[in-house]
């Protein structure tokens, strides 16, 4: 039994594609627990997503440029040194710089935020202890733990603190 190209697949080679294929339809662009709500969730969410496609993008074009520099010397032949190519490097310079640019300018708008009014927002004191977490309402006179209950529709104001231990929420 002959494949295209003459070589029979092997059983790894079987066995590694059936299993990347498994794991790939496992995947699902944004589960709904995962999708954004609010305007600088979706603002990252596409800031995100952005990035990862630039990113995807060089990381072929460099990928592709190494498999033909790889293919082209195989054999014995020595490839010509370009050090001291002023045009190659301010080419490739000007590119990073370039790319730089066009992702700080989206990252700047996704992480600005409006300042919210606050007679409209809900404060929720965020208490950090070493097993757990406290959150306080004082507004409402609540008090939970290791709950964050948020109000659908109104803006909400995180103000974290540290009772006995430094936390990252």
């Amino acid at each position: 039994m002959t494949v295209s190209g003459g070589k029979v697949p092997t059983r790894a080679g079987v066995a590694i594609c059936a299993l990347l294929l498994l794991y790939i339809s496992g995947c699902n662009a944004t589960p709904e627990s995962m999708a954004p709500v609010t305007v600088q969730g979706r603002a990252i969410s596409q800031l995100f997503s952005l990035v990862l496609a630039v990113s995807a993008v060089v990381f072929l074009l460099v990928a592709g440029w190494l498999l033909y520099i790889v293919w082209s010397f195989r054999g014995n032949q020595e490839p010509s040194r370009t050090s001291g190519n002023r045009r190659l490097e301010v080419a490739w310079t000007g590119g990073a710089f370039a790319l730089l640019l066009l992702l700080a300018v989206p990252t700047i708008q996704a992480m600005t935020t409006e300042d919210l009014p606050s007679s409209a927002t809900l404060r929720v004191q965020v208490i950090g202890h070493q097993w757990w977490w406290e959150y306080r309402y004082p507004e409402l006179g609540v008090v939970t733990a290791n709950e964050l209950h948020l109000p659908v529709g109104r803006n909400v104001q995180l103000d974290p603190e540290s009772a006995d231990v430094a936390h990252s929420f």
